[in-house]
């Protein structure tokens, strides 16, 4: 008995036409997928290098505007020489009601931090910032982290009037380094000592 032919629109794929599909589909998706990866892998690269621009920009900001403003100023070493302390006595408010403050940035070699702090002149002629004990310094602003020195082990250098800055930040694990590198000169005149650190005229 013969069987009734079937029509054209009733006919399925063979395996072999399938297997040809299938293997195109994989071939598509592997595409694609590597694109998406390679498009997330760049994204997480640029925000994290963004993210130590900014970083180290701010510390940059933050020690020119200090610098600019200053009366004086003195680097230390601390900690036996692994950190380093930049001191300021900067003037704060407008022409008309200006106050002078003691300004403090503080790199941290072993921590890879910059911290920021700023208080109110010692009335007594005593130094108004000491280095800070561990517990003491992560109360200070947090400017920037994993931060190293460009070159040998002091990220600041410089003598009055000028303080210089060159420091390298890391993004991430596998990521570029950002390196920052600025210097920044008192606009006073007369230099002023004894009220926020050791300097002597």
């Amino acid at each position: 008995m013969d069987r009734p032919a079937q029509a054209p629109d009733e006919e399925g794929f063979t395996l072999i036409e399938l297997l040809v599909y299938s293997l195109l589909l994989v071939v598509v998706i592997s595409i694609v997928g590597g694109l998406l990866v390679n498009s997330l892998r760049a994204e997480s690269t640029v925000r994290a290098v963004t993210s130590a621009s900014t970083s180290a920009q701010a510390t940059s900001d933050s020690v020119e505007s200090g610098i600019r403003n200053s009366s004086a100023f003195e680097i230390q070493s601390v900690n036996y020489g692994a950190d380093q302390m930049l001191v300021a006595r900067v003037v704060r408010g407008s022409t008309a009601a200006i106050t002078w403050r003691c300004a403090a940035w503080y790199f941290s070699q072993s921590l890879g931090t910059v911290r920021y702090t700023e208080v109110t002149p010692a009335a007594s002629g005593t130094s108004s910032i000491v280095a800070p004990s561990a517990s003491a310094l992560a109360g200070w602003t947090l400017l920037s982290d994993r931060v190293t020195p460009t070159s040998g082990s002091t990220i600041f250098s410089g003598s009055q009037p000028t303080v210089s800055i060159a420091s390298t930040t890391v993004g991430g694990v596998g990521k570029p380094p950002v390196a920052v590198s600025s210097s920044a000169s008192s606009r006073a005149e007369v230099w002023e000592s004894g009220t926020c650190f050791s300097l002597t005229d």
